[in-house]
């Protein structure tokens, strides 16, 4: 989770201009496990979609009574 965590933060940062270009980033998370004693690489292709802020969804501000 953490890494599409980090994944949404760094194309935010970069859409508000507090960060300049940066090379392209892989949206492959590599983890390692071990079996029998062997160390093997697995790959997830994780694709983050970034939701809007919750003070932005009308169903939530009629709960909280937010104007």
């Amino acid at each position: 989770m953490s890494f599409g965590i980090l994944q949404t933060f760094i194309s935010r940062a970069r859409a508000l201009g507090l960060i300049g270009e940066m090379p392209e980033r892989s949206q492959v998370l590599r983890q390692f496990q071990v079996r029998d004693n062997v160390y093997e690489q697995v790959d997830s292709l994780l694709q983050e979609m970034e939701r809007p802020p919750m003070l932005g969804i009308p169903a939530y501000r009629r709960k909280f009574k937010r104007s």
